[in-house]
C-alpha cells in the first residue's frame, strides 16, 4: 500500500500504532509482500482486500490507546452506495492493544482463510536514519518523523526567492514537486514531503527558483525546466480542447469525457522550436538530443497528468467514500480558468 503524501508547514503529529497485514494470495496464487497500515491518532485508516466473490474493507481507528478494527463486506462496485451503512455489511469489531494478534475468523464465512493481523508500533524498532544531502543551497532538509511506511522530510526555503519546483532522489527513485503556478515555498517557508522506506541516502538534487535561476545538479534541473515547459504548453492546448468539448450542448458529461480522452491522446508530444531554444539558452552544455528527449518525455507526461486530473475530478478518485453523483465537468473547467 502506498503512503499518502503529506505536505504542510509544520511537523506532523506522530502516529503511535500500525497494523501489520500478512502476505495475501492474489488470484494467480502469488503472494503480496507484507505491508503496514499506519493508523492516525485521530481519524481513519482503511485497507481493502479483493477476493473472488467479495471485497473486504478493514477500517482502523485509535480509541483510548487501543486499535479498533472494523470488518466490512462490500457490495459490488455497481452499487453507488457500497461504502454506506446499510449497504456494506459489518462482519465484526475487534479492540486490540500493542503487540496483540487479531484473528479475523469472520472471514471464513465468506470463503476466505482467517486473516491474522498484528498491532505494532508505527515507528520501526531498528532503522538507521537516511543520510541527507542537499545539492541546493536554497533548501535545507531533515527528517521530522518516520514510521513503517517511510519518512516525513521537512524542507525549508532559506533563500530570498521562491522555490517553484524541486527534485529529490532516493536511491534510483526521483520525486519531483512542481506547483505549475504559485511557488511551492516562499522565502522562509517550509514544506513536508513523504518518502518511502527505501535504503540509501536522500538528496535534494535540484530546484528552480522564482527568479528563473536553478540550483543543484544540471541534468536534474533541466528535467525540472522541461517539465514546466511541457506542462505549460500542453495545458494551453488541453484547455482549448476541453473548453470546446464542454461547450457542445449535444454531449452529456459521459460523452464529453470520452471525447476529451480521445483528443488529448492525439496531442503531439513533439516540442516546438521555442521550447528547444529556451532549454538551450538555460542549459547550453546539455546535448541537443538530451534536451529533445527531456522535452518529449515532459510533453507526454504533462498530457497524461492533465487527463488524470480531469478524470480524477469527475470520478472523485481522491474521496472516500466516493460521492453518489459525479461533479459536472464544467465545474472543473471553471476552476482551472
Amino acid at each position: 500500500m502506498s503512503s499518502a503524501c503529506e505536505r504542510s508547514k509544520t511537523a506532523p503529529v506522530a502516529a503511535g500504532f500500525a497494523v501489520e497485514i500478512p502476505p495475501l494470495a492474489a488470484s494467480d496464487g502469488a503472494l503480496s509482500p507484507e505491508e503496514y497500515v499506519v493508523v492516525p491518532n485521530h481519524g481513519l485508516a482503511s485497507k481493502e482486500i479483493s477476493g473472488p466473490h467479495t471485497t473486504i474493507n478493514l477500517d482502523f481507528t485509535v480509541e483510548r490507546r487501543r486499535v479498533i478494527t472494523t470488518v466490512y463486506a462490500l457490495p459490488p462496485k455497481s452499487d453507488p452506495l457500497r461504502y454506506s451503512d446499510g449497504h456494506k455489511r459489518r462482519l465484526g469489531v475487534h479492540s486490540s492493544r500493542l503487540n496483540d494478534s487479531v484473528e479475523l475468523k469472520e472471514l471464513e464465512k465468506l470463503g476466505y482463510r482467517a486473516l491474522t493481523l498484528r498491532i505494532v508500533r508505527a515507528k520501526p524498532d531498528h532503522r538507521i536514519p537516511p543520510a541527507i544531502l542537499s545539492k541546493v543551497s536554497s533548501i535545507q532538509a531533515h527528517v521530522v518523523e518516520e514510521d513503517r511506511n517511510g519518512y516525513t522530510l521537512l524542507l525549508r526555503n532559506v533563500s530570498s526567492h521562491g522555490v517553484v519546483s524541486y527534485a529529490i532522489s532516493q536511491g534510483e527513485n526521483m520525486l519531483v514537486s512542481d506547483s505549475h503556478r504559485e511557488p511551492l515555498m516562499t522565502p522562509g517557508a517550509g514544506r513536508n514531503e513523504r518518502l518511502g522506506p527505501m535504503p540509501g541516502s536522500i538528496a535534494i538534487a535540484a530546484a528552480l527558483l522564482s527568479d528563473g535561476s536553478h540550483e543543484g545538479d544540471s541534468d536534474s534541473a533541466a528535467k525540472l525546466k522541461s517539465g514546466r515547459i511541457g506542462y505549460e504548453t500542453q495545458e494551453g492546448r488541453a484547455l482549448q480542447i476541453i473548453d470546446h468539448v464542454v461547450g457542445d450542448p449535444a454531449l452529456d458529461d459521459n460523452a464529453r469525457i470520452t471525447q476529451i480522452n480521445t483528443e488529448l491522446t492525439e496531442l503531439s508530444n513533439e516540442p516546438d522550436d521555442r521550447a528547444i531554444r529556451t532549454m538551450h539558452a538555460q542549459f547550453p552544455d546539455l546535448p541537443a538530443d538530451v534536451i529533445r528527449k527531456d522535452l518529449i518525455d515532459a510533453f507526454h507526461l504533462a498530457r497524461v497528468n492533465i487527463w488524470s486530473e480531469v478524470y480524477g475530478y469527475v470520478h472523485s478518485s481522491g474521496e472516500y467514500p466516493p460521492p453518489l453523483h459525479a461533479p459536472p465537468l464544467a465545474e472543473w473547467l471553471q476552476r482551472r480558468r
